[in-house]
């Protein structure tokens, strides 16, 4: 499972000397800018949790941005726009050591076969019953959003120091001129189809 890598990932991140962590996923494409942009963050260091820019892997494509949850993806934004949301993935993400450590600190430890592991990250898969209709449902989610709901209802900015951040209804930075391309095993790439031109200025 993709939780399962990333939570491998987060505790060696932990237990390591290093202060960021960067994920950036199998199937994301980064920019050529990148690097750079990801070194002047850190040397900054104002920015808890910042990630780039991509788009679902579908037609039409959709980006992945989000301000609350249910009510599809936020649109009041145009590319190279600094966006804050409380909702983003993973593919490009940068999230700093001391929220990483209340997580850490804060989740049951698991094995994975002969791995260890902090249970961080989960991909939310429920099935219950209505004891009033006696009707079965199912719930799912993605493991980046369950991660992301999880630093709001368990107060991780303000264990980890960065009260500004605990204070924002959102506290999550898309910075949307770091544009990623979304790709598939055959080599098609999304957004495919242009979607992104919604989004660029009009001169």
């Amino acid at each position: 499972m993709v939780a399962d890598a990333r939570n491998v990932i987060a505790t060696k991140f932990v237990e390591s000397q290093c202060d960021w962590l960067l994920f950036i996923d199998h199937d994301t494409i980064i920019p050529r800018d990148f690097i750079l942009k990801a070194n002047e963050r850190m040397l900054k260091g104002d920015v808890p949790i910042w990630c780039g820019l991509y788009f679902t892997k579908s037609v039409p494509s959709e980006p992945l941005i989000y301000r609350g949850r249910g009510n599809s993806y936020y649109t009041d934004w145009k590319m190279g726009d600094k966006v804050w949301v409380d909702g983003i993935p993973m593919g490009c993400t940068m999230i700093h050591k001391s929220i990483m450590k209340v997580m850490y600190d804060e989740s049951p430890e698991y094995q994975m076969g002969n791995i260890r592991a902090r249970k961080i990250f989960e991909t939310p898969a429920k099935v219950y019953e209505d004891p009033q209709t006696k009707a079965w449902f199912t719930s799912t989610g993605t493991e980046d959003l369950y991660w992301c709901d999880r630093l709001k209802k368990e107060n991780i900015f303000e264990k980890a120091g960065w009260k500004k951040y605990a204070k924002m209804k959102y506290p999550l930075l898309v910075d949307t001129s770091i544009f990623c391309w979304h790709i598939e095993f055959d080599g098609i790439k999304y957004p495919s189809r242009g979607e992104e031109q919604y989004f660029m200025r009009k001169k």
